[in-house]
């Protein structure tokens, strides 16, 4: 499996609760149960946003997770964590938009728009504190 190279061999896939089985643990698991995903749900993945950083092994990505079996789709993000020597993915870590509800067609964030709205994560704003919230700080 192809997969399986993408991953250190003590690999750690985390999700939200709701998911039997979880975390998916070792290179070998996580390749088999992506494979489960796309033979019995007929998943498709895409990657709307992609970060990485510039001084740490890191990466984050948006995405939306369609079950074209189940006519649904459900989004959110995923942290990942990269071996130094091998840049294998030795952590996944998945956030999804909302609760997987099974009564909503596409479980996403409500009314947010991502192909309308964009973060210029350079023009991150500062935190300043109101009146009031000084003593909460220290």
């Amino acid at each position: 499996m192809r997969a399986m190279a993408c991953f250190t061999f003590d690999a750690a896939h985390y999700f939200p609760p709701g998911l039997p089985d979880i975390p998916w643990r070792g290179a070998d698991t996580i390749s088999r149960r992506w494979i489960w995903c796309v033979e019995n749900l007929g998943s498709q993945w895409t990657i709307e946003q992609f970060f990485c950083s510039s001084t740490t092994p890191e990466a984050v990505i948006e995405w939306t997770h369609w079950m074209r079996k189940q006519n649904t789709a459900l989004r959110g993000d995923e942290w990942y964590a990269f071996d130094e020597t091998t840049g294998r993915i030795k952590e996944i870590r998945a956030y999804y938009a909302s609760a997987a509800d099974p009564s909503a067609r596409i479980c996403e964030l409500v009314e947010f728009f991502p192909r309308q709205q964009r973060i210029n994560i350079g023009m991150v704003p500062v935190f300043t504190p109101t009146a009031g919230h000084e003593e909460r700080l220290g």
